[in-house]
Protein backbone atom coordinates (compact mmCIF):
# COMPACT_ATOMS: atom_id res chain seq x y z
CA UNK A 1 0.00 0.00 0.00
CA UNK A 2 2.47 2.54 0.53
CA UNK A 3 4.06 2.22 -2.65
CA UNK A 4 0.66 2.68 -4.26
CA UNK A 5 0.55 5.69 -2.26
CA UNK A 6 3.74 7.03 -3.42
CA UNK A 7 3.04 7.27 -7.61
CA UNK A 8 0.69 10.22 -6.84
CA UNK A 9 3.40 12.01 -4.36
CA UNK A 10 5.87 11.57 -7.07
CA UNK A 11 3.50 12.83 -9.98
CA UNK A 12 2.32 15.81 -7.99
CA UNK A 13 5.65 16.88 -7.09
CA UNK A 14 6.85 16.27 -10.83
CA UNK A 15 3.74 18.44 -12.09
CA UNK A 16 5.01 21.62 -9.70
CA UNK A 17 8.50 21.50 -10.29
CA UNK A 18 7.99 21.37 -14.32
CA UNK A 19 5.07 24.48 -13.77
CA UNK A 20 7.74 26.21 -11.68
CA UNK A 21 10.27 25.52 -14.89
CA UNK A 22 7.41 26.73 -17.14
CA UNK A 23 6.76 29.95 -15.43
CA UNK A 24 10.46 31.21 -14.70
CA UNK A 25 11.14 30.32 -18.55
CA UNK A 26 7.53 32.06 -19.42
CA UNK A 27 8.81 35.39 -17.46
CA UNK A 28 12.77 35.33 -18.69
CA UNK A 29 12.24 34.35 -22.19
CA UNK A 30 14.32 34.23 -25.18
CA UNK A 31 14.77 38.47 -25.02
CA UNK A 32 15.75 38.95 -21.68
CA UNK A 33 18.21 41.25 -21.30
CA UNK A 34 19.42 44.24 -19.15
CA UNK A 35 18.06 47.07 -21.44
CA UNK A 36 15.18 45.42 -22.60
CA UNK A 37 11.93 47.14 -21.47
CA UNK A 38 8.01 46.12 -22.06
CA UNK A 39 6.88 48.21 -24.61
CA UNK A 40 3.34 47.08 -25.10
CA UNK A 41 0.74 44.40 -25.04
CA UNK A 42 -2.20 44.05 -27.08
CA UNK A 43 -5.38 42.32 -26.15
CA UNK A 44 -7.96 40.45 -27.63
CA UNK A 45 -10.88 42.73 -29.23
CA UNK A 46 -8.70 45.27 -29.81
CA UNK A 47 -10.56 47.48 -31.93
CA UNK A 48 -9.25 48.33 -35.81
CA UNK A 49 -7.37 45.24 -35.78
CA UNK A 50 -7.84 42.50 -38.25
CA UNK A 51 -6.54 39.43 -35.95
CA UNK A 52 -7.57 41.22 -32.20
CA UNK A 53 -10.65 38.63 -32.05
CA UNK A 54 -7.90 35.41 -32.07
CA UNK A 55 -4.48 37.17 -31.00
CA UNK A 56 -2.77 39.44 -28.61
CA UNK A 57 0.99 40.58 -29.26
CA UNK A 58 3.24 41.25 -26.20
CA UNK A 59 6.76 42.86 -27.28
CA UNK A 60 9.56 44.44 -25.96
CA UNK A 61 12.86 46.31 -27.84
CA UNK A 62 16.27 45.71 -27.26
CA UNK A 63 19.06 48.41 -28.08
CA UNK A 64 22.46 46.54 -29.15
CA UNK A 65 25.47 48.67 -29.11
CA UNK A 66 25.65 48.93 -33.08
CA UNK A 67 22.91 51.41 -33.07
CA UNK A 68 20.47 48.87 -34.25
CA UNK A 69 17.23 48.09 -32.27
CA UNK A 70 15.33 43.82 -31.76
CA UNK A 71 11.83 44.09 -31.66
CA UNK A 72 11.33 39.98 -29.90
CA UNK A 73 7.89 39.10 -28.63
CA UNK A 74 5.29 36.76 -28.57
CA UNK A 75 2.00 36.47 -30.78
CA UNK A 76 -0.44 34.20 -28.89
CA UNK A 77 -3.27 32.53 -30.56
CA UNK A 78 -6.32 32.52 -28.29
CA UNK A 79 -8.23 30.30 -30.84
CA UNK A 80 -8.93 26.74 -31.06
CA UNK A 81 -6.96 26.14 -34.31
CA UNK A 82 -3.66 26.70 -35.45
CA UNK A 83 -2.92 29.68 -37.21
CA UNK A 84 -0.31 29.92 -40.41
CA UNK A 85 0.77 32.54 -42.62
CA UNK A 86 1.00 35.11 -39.95
CA UNK A 87 1.81 38.92 -40.86
CA UNK A 88 2.58 41.75 -38.21
CA UNK A 89 2.08 45.39 -38.94
CA UNK A 90 4.73 47.21 -37.02
CA UNK A 91 4.01 51.03 -36.39
CA UNK A 92 7.26 52.64 -35.54
CA UNK A 93 7.52 56.13 -34.24
CA UNK A 94 10.74 58.37 -33.99
CA UNK A 95 12.23 59.71 -30.93
CA UNK A 96 10.05 62.39 -31.05
CA UNK A 97 7.16 60.18 -31.05
CA UNK A 98 6.42 61.15 -34.51
CA UNK A 99 4.71 58.61 -36.78
CA UNK A 100 7.83 57.11 -39.12
CA UNK A 101 6.16 54.18 -40.82
CA UNK A 102 4.56 50.79 -40.69
CA UNK A 103 6.10 47.76 -41.45
CA UNK A 104 5.12 43.81 -42.79
CA UNK A 105 6.85 41.08 -40.70
CA UNK A 106 6.26 37.47 -41.05
CA UNK A 107 5.41 35.20 -37.99
CA UNK A 108 7.55 32.55 -38.79
CA UNK A 109 5.90 28.41 -38.75
CA UNK A 110 2.60 27.72 -37.25
CA UNK A 111 1.05 29.15 -34.34
CA UNK A 112 -0.56 26.41 -31.89
CA UNK A 113 -4.14 26.63 -31.05
CA UNK A 114 -4.32 28.39 -27.67
CA UNK A 115 -0.27 28.41 -27.73
CA UNK A 116 2.26 31.23 -28.63
CA UNK A 117 4.88 31.80 -31.43
CA UNK A 118 8.29 33.72 -30.94
CA UNK A 119 9.42 36.62 -33.15
CA UNK A 120 12.16 38.63 -33.48
CA UNK A 121 12.54 41.35 -35.55
CA UNK A 122 15.01 44.57 -36.14
CA UNK A 123 13.85 47.72 -36.65
CA UNK A 124 15.18 50.86 -38.05
CA UNK A 125 18.17 52.79 -35.62
CA UNK A 126 15.81 55.55 -33.35
CA UNK A 127 12.48 54.41 -34.39
CA UNK A 128 10.40 52.21 -31.80
CA UNK A 129 7.72 50.16 -32.08
CA UNK A 130 4.16 52.05 -31.33
CA UNK A 131 1.98 49.45 -32.59
CA UNK A 132 1.81 45.66 -33.55
CA UNK A 133 -1.20 44.47 -35.01
CA UNK A 134 -2.10 40.88 -36.53
CA UNK A 135 -2.68 41.90 -40.53
CA UNK A 136 -3.26 38.93 -42.29
CA UNK A 137 -3.43 35.11 -41.07
CA UNK A 138 -5.16 31.64 -42.09
CA UNK A 139 -6.05 29.04 -39.80
CA UNK A 140 -5.70 25.54 -40.56
CA UNK A 141 -8.99 23.77 -41.36
CA UNK A 142 -8.48 20.06 -40.61
CA UNK A 143 -11.07 17.51 -42.84
CA UNK A 144 -13.89 16.05 -40.73
CA UNK A 145 -14.71 12.22 -40.32
CA UNK A 146 -18.02 12.27 -42.01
Amino acid sequence: MFKMNRIPVTLLASLVIVGAALAMAHCAGPAAAADSRLVSATSPGQVGALGAEFFRVEWSVTSSPNGRSTLTGYLYNDYGQPAKDVQLQITLVDTGGRPAGNVMRPVRGLVPAYGRAFFEFDVPPGDAANQIVVASFDFLEFPTGR
